[in-house]
Formats: C-alpha cells, structure tokens, sequence
C-alpha cells in the first residue's frame, strides 16, 4: 500500500511537473500574426492584407499561388508590378510588451541586370510614413545568383545603410528580426545563424504598438516569393 501510494504521488509530481513547463512555454511565446497562406485561395490575398493608402494595383501585384518548395504548399507571390510603386500591410499588430519577434521566409528570382531590391518594413499604426525599420534585399551586380541584406537606419542624425549577410537569389532563406519597441533597436539572423549587430530603427517614434509590417513593390522588382510570416512575443 506504501509502495502503491509512493508511485502515485510520484506520478502526480510528474503530471504537475509537465504542465507547469506547458505553461510556462505557452506563457513565454505569444503568436501575435501567423500566415502561412495555406488557407488562403489560390489568386488572392489574406483577409486584411491591404495596400498602404488604398493603392487597388496592389492587386496586380501580389497573389497566393501553389509552391511545392513553401512550407504548406501555398506562398505569397510578388510580381513586377505596373508603374508606380507601393507598399502590402499586414492587419494591425498590437504587442503588449516591449519586445517582439518577427519570422518570414523569402526568395528572390532575379535575372541578370536586375537591381531592384526587396523591401520589408515596420510602418505606424495606418501605414503612416515614415517607416521604423527598413530591411532591403538586393542582387550583387558583380556576384551573380548573389543578394546582400541590408538594414536602413539612423545613426547621428543621418540615414545609413549597412550590409549585413550575403545571400543566394532562387532559394528560401529564413529571417529573423528581435525588436525592442522601447529601445528602438533590433537584430536580424539569417538562416538560424548569428545574430548581426544592434541596430537603430529608421524613425524611432512614441507609439510602436499597433504596428504593420510592410511589403514594397516597384515597377523594375524581380519575382519575389513570401513564405511563413510570423510575429510573437
């Protein structure tokens, strides 16, 4: 009876154990945004995904599509658009704390003589200008079948970009951003790889939450592919 008393407490303390670690991994990432775009239709885009100041080409430019190298099968598709040039929001983001991570999956079918780059930003609540982040992709012109990221932002008083990973244009590549909404710095990695340095956003403001991130097209863009965008905290 002791023994059968023993186990059982045993196995409770197990049972208590695994649930207070479920909840504390629960409890330390919070999904703000998920999209893997596998239950959107094949032609369209995500519910709330609107073009920044109401630009209808959007609609020309961006679309799921089938893709069997995406995570689910399904991708978000960016073509070259018409002229002009424009900007994709995500639905409002609202962080509760200071610190937030976003996720996506990229990849870039350039040809030779392509030199627009991909642009990937955190814009104010309505896609107000400017933006607070700014990370563009970019072919080497003399590496082919080579991009270099690069961040944007405001180091004394100016603008500055700094290059931070070289990468292979025709494959998905995996970005990270860890954001301090407070501070207004963040890291970027690449691939699950180190993380780069502290950088400043581009227009450090007094209200980072809501947020939207923001995909840009322009006209001269190649191809771009976007995969399992996500933000949590």
């Amino acid at each position: 009876m002791r023994r059968q008393t023993l186990w059982f407490s045993l196995s409770l303390g197990f049972v208590i154990l695994f649930a207070l670690i479920g909840t504390t991994s629960a409890a330390s990432s919070s999904a703000l945004l998920t999209q893997d775009f596998d239950q959107v239709a094949v032609g369209e885009l995500p519910e709330g995904w609107l073009p920044r100041n109401g630009d209808k080409k959007i609609f020309e430019v961006f679309e799921v599509v089938e893709d069997p190298t995406g995570a689910r099968g399904k991708v978000l598709k960016q073509s070259p658009g018409m002229s002009g040039e424009g900007y994709l929001l995500t639905p409002p983001i609202a962080a509760h704390g200071s610190e937030v991570t976003v996720q996506f999956r990229v990849r870039i079918d350039a040809t030779d003589g392509q030199s627009g780059n991909v642009g990937f930003y955190l814009f104010t609540e309505g896609g107000q200008w400017p933006p607070y982040t700014s990370l563009h992709l970019s072919p080497i012109s003399d590496q082919p079948g080579r991009a270099q990221l690069s961040a944007v932002g405001t180091y004394d008083g100016a603008l500055q970009s700094k290059v931070l990973f070289a990468l292979d244009l025709g494959e998905f590549h995996d970005i990270a951003l860890r954001i301090n909404l407070d501070d207004s710095k963040y890291r970027v990695s690449v691939n699950g790889g180190e993380w780069s340095e502290l950088l400043n956003f581009r227009s450090p403001g007094t209200s980072l939450s809501p947020f939207h991130l923001g995909l840009y097209w322009r006209e001269d863009k190649p191809v771009i592919y976007w995969d399992e965008i996500s933000v949590s905290e």
